[in-house]
């Protein structure tokens, strides 16, 4: 018999809304199937996460899964079964199956002291911005859909923006002025781009900016701390942006499929 062991699976951070503000919940699974805390400002956290790996299971037409044998993987997030049975492992949002069609939304948004250009679900605009840690954010334009939303997206890539930030550059929070990301929308509607990438988006298509961070229950920090993903997480919450935790002295960047498992002769359930 295989004894019990401790360890959780993270599976990420899992944001919430109660209709009016957003939570962040940290979502793991054990042996026993997911668990879910809520991670409250200025309440304790303790935990060590470790280089261990484990499947974080798949999600189905049904929702999220646990692995069912839990099993320990070498690299990645899921082991071989669960990923055979993952709806969602061949695309990035919007980029295959059923996914392409409905109304998509081309967005800026900025993270840190980064601008980003992505695509999702135009009923999902804040829930994405909410769970990338964006400070804010706007709609560039909504279209019918996934396909037109994506050749934007790709051409905007191609002129310069970002579509991706590393969880690193997030936690650089030095720059909570939206003028880095006015300044990027003034790039696209006064033609600072190529003239075809223009006629796409249209001349009036941008809408408002949104201050995301305010959407949450969480206060906008400005710390800059290196952000880690190993160790002993100890301190008071005292904020949560998209995958990071930030305590006192410490930024935590969630990463799926890595373990954590209670300090000696402590418990991760009081948090």
């Amino acid at each position: 018999m295989t004894k019990p062991t401790d360890e959780e699976v993270l599976i990420k951070i899992q944001w919430i809304s109660d209709g009016d503000r957003w939570k962040a919940y940290l979502l793991t699974a054990d042996e026993q199937g997911h668990k879910k805390r809520l991670l409250e400002e200025n309440k304790g956290i303790d935990l060590e996460v470790t280089k261990n790996r484990r499947c974080i299971g798949y999600i189905s037409e049904d929702g999220r899964n646990p692995c069912p044998d839990f099993n320990s993987i070498e690299s990645g997030q899921q082991c071989y079964s669960c990923r055979q049975k993952d709806i969602h492992v061949d695309y990035v949002e919007g980029r295959s199956g059923e996914q392409r069609t409905g109304q998509h939304s081309v967005y800026l948004a900025q993270i840190g002291s980064n601008v980003k250009v992505g695509v999702t679900r135009s009923s999902r605009l804040m829930r994405r911005w909410i769970e990338q840690g964006a400070i804010y954010a706007c709609e560039l334009k909504k279209c019918e859909d996934a396909d037109t939303a994506l050749q934007i997206e790709s051409k905007l890539s191609d002129e310069g923006f970002k579509e991706r930030i590393s969880k690193k550059r997030k936690a650089n929070n030095d720059n909570t002025d939206k003028k880095m990301l006015v300044n990027s929308i003034s790039e696209v509607v006064n033609y600072d781009i190529e003239e075809d990438t223009r006629k796409q988006i249209g001349d009036n298509e941008v809408s408002e900016i949104f201050d995301v961070q305010s959407n949450s229950i969480y206060p906008n920090k400005s710390d800059n701390v290196k952000a880690s993903r190993y160790g002993k997480i100890n301190g008071e919450v005292q904020t949560v942006r998209g995958q990071l935790v930030f305590t006192e002295d410490q930024s935590w960047a969630v990463t799926r499929g890595l373990c954590i498992e209670p300090p000696s002769q402590k418990s991760i359930t009081d948090f």
